[in-house]
Parts: structure tokens; sequence; C-alpha cells
């Protein structure tokens, strides 16, 4: 996190970052630069200003489980994310920068190198980790995916979870406050039950 050297997480200015970054190299199983959230560079996901995000965006890329050009959230752009055909995929990547079961560098799952997100023995990992700041499937702190952590995004019971959380500031399908997308907490945003 906060960091300005290359293939960090969050809040980083360098490239080949995930959260809150201006460099390339996106989130998922993924062979170009694309980012992820809150990002100024392109092919972004979430609260950014370049082109080919995710959600409520007008550029190409779109979230997941597309086989074409569609995409996710109030998109006009194509190339999903999840579970496609195309390149600049998420799951099961043979290129760098992937996400899950990749054989190349910087991977996310089931990785032993530096930078690695899922099940990985060193540090920042993202998936099934039990270090501190993991993103996928993770007990430690600001976990992301299926994780007991705080600051979680992907099913997970902490707080500022983002996707089918039960914390609060959750953001897709939580149970949480300020939760976003089809959720029951308060100030969601899409789909939700919740006030505001």
């Amino acid at each position: 996190d906060d960091d300005t050297g290359s293939q960090t997480q969050d809040d980083d200015t360098g490239s080949q970052i995930q959260d809150d970054y201006t460099g390339s190299q996106t989130h998922g199983d993924d062979t170009g630069s694309q980012t992820q959230d809150n990002n100024t560079g392109s092919q972004t996901q979430d609260n950014y200003t370049g082109s080919q995000i995710q959600d409520n965006d007008t550029g190409s890329q779109t979230h997941g489980d597309d086989t074409g050009s569609q995409t996710q959230d109030n998109n006009t752009g194509s190339q999903t994310q999840d579970n496609y055909t195309g390149s600049q995929t998420q799951d099961d990547d043979t290129g760098s920068q992937t996400q899950d079961n990749d054989t190349g560098s910087q991977t996310q799952d089931d990785n032993t190198g530096s930078q690695a997100q899922d099940d990985d023995t060193g540090f920042q990992a993202q998936g099934d980790d039990t270090r501190s700041l993991s993103q996928f499937g993770d007990t430690g702190s600001q976990a992301q995916d299926d994780d007991t952590g705080s600051l979680t995004q992907f099913g997970d019971t902490g707080s500022q979870a983002q996707y089918g959380d039960t914390g609060s500031q959750a953001r897709y399908g939580d149970t949480g406050s300020q939760a976003q997308y089809g959720d029951t907490g308060s100030q969601p945003q899409d789909d939700d039950t919740g006030s505001q």
C-alpha cells in the first residue's frame, strides 16, 4: 500500500499496481497495462478518468463474466474481465501480471514469487493468505476476497469490504453500511434495499 515502486498493490504511483494508482497493469490475469480502481491511467476499472474502465464508464474492457465486448455497469466499451475469451482476462492466464493459476510472473494465485496475490508465501499476497494486506481468501487485514479481516473486498466479513461482504462500507452484494451494489446496508448504490 502507498508505494511508489513498481508492481505494488494499493495507492501506488508505479506500474503494475492495483488500487488508487496512476500507473498501468491491472487486477486479474491480464497481460496488458489495464489498471483497476481509482486510477488516472488508461484501462482502469473504478472511479478513474482513463479509458477501459469497469463501472459507470465510457471506456472499454468491462468487469465480469462476459464472452463478448459487453461491459458490466453502465459501460459502452468492449473487452470484459471475468470468464471471457478475449485478451486481458482475469483468471487462468499464462501471461504476466495475471491473477489466478498463472504460470507467468507477478501472478496472483498459487505463486511463490514476490508481489504474488493468492496462495503466496511472500508479503502483500492477495488470496488465501494469512498475512496482512492480502486480497483474496485471506484472514489478515485489508483482505479482498473471502476474507475475515478488515478492509476486505470480495466475499469478506470484515469492515470496508467490497464484494459479497457483510462488513461496513461494502460495495457489491453486501449487507454492511455504505454498500454499493446489491447491498442491504445504508447508502447503497445499485439494486440495494438500504437508505440513500
